[in-house]
């Protein structure tokens, strides 16, 4: 039930971020989620599956212009309970940062201040890149992501924010050149990836 949970939510992201309906893709993808940890409380795994389902929902409805923090909330929720059974898998802070920059757009978007959500985001985006030994790539381009977020809405932490992402940017481009969010980051960064670099 956890592998139909995952896929079906990394679905979902794919439908979302191609700009195909995804709404019913999300939702079945947080039914599975739900019942895998209803079915095994125990499972670590499930509660980082569940707040991935719920952070893409989340993402979901704040890109339709709904208000997204029922499915923050319980994303977080999961996160916390995930990350009470194991502490040092880096997934559950890694799912709770990008949670709570969901919740600092949200907030920008209704003109309301982005703390504390922001800075706590980025301490978790923090805390998830240094537990993460395997892929390290994929939470230093979250905590880049992150950074990039804080520059445009901390005006007065912009500066030292964006050289931090351009760093952490950089070091990817150098080890793994071929990935597709390089080209995106690279731009909102302020910096432009080298033709060889280019995804294809």
């Amino acid at each position: 039930m956890n592998n139909a949970a995952y896929y079906t939510a990394r679905h979902g992201q794919w439908e979302l971020e191609t700009g195909r309906p995804a709404g019913p893709t999300l939702a079945r993808a947080l039914d599975y989620a739900r019942r895998t940890v209803l079915l095994d409380p125990k499972a670590s795994l499930g509660y980082g599956t569940c707040a991935l389902a719920a952070r893409v929902m989340a993402e979901h409805e704040l890109k339709a212009g709904r208000n997204p923090m029922p499915f923050v909330r319980e994303g977080e929720a999961a996160c916390q309970k995930g990350e009470a059974q194991d502490p040092k898998f880096y997934d559950n802070p890694l799912q709770a940062g990008l949670l709570g920059l969901v919740e600092a757009r949200w907030l920008a978007s209704q003109h309301a201040p982005p703390e504390p959500a922001l800075p706590l985001a980025l301490a978790k985006l923090e805390r998830a890149r240094t537990l993460n030994r395997f892929h390290g790539w994929e939470t230093d381009l979250a905590l880049a992501r992150g950074q990039l977020l804080g520059a445009d809405l901390l005006p007065a932490r912009a500066a030292a924010l964006r050289a931090a992402a351009k760093k952490l940017i950089a070091g990817v481009a150098r080890t793994h050149p071929g990935l597709q969010p390089l080209r995106e980051l690279e731009a909102a960064a302020g910096g432009r990836t080298p033709p060889s670099r280019m995804p294809s």
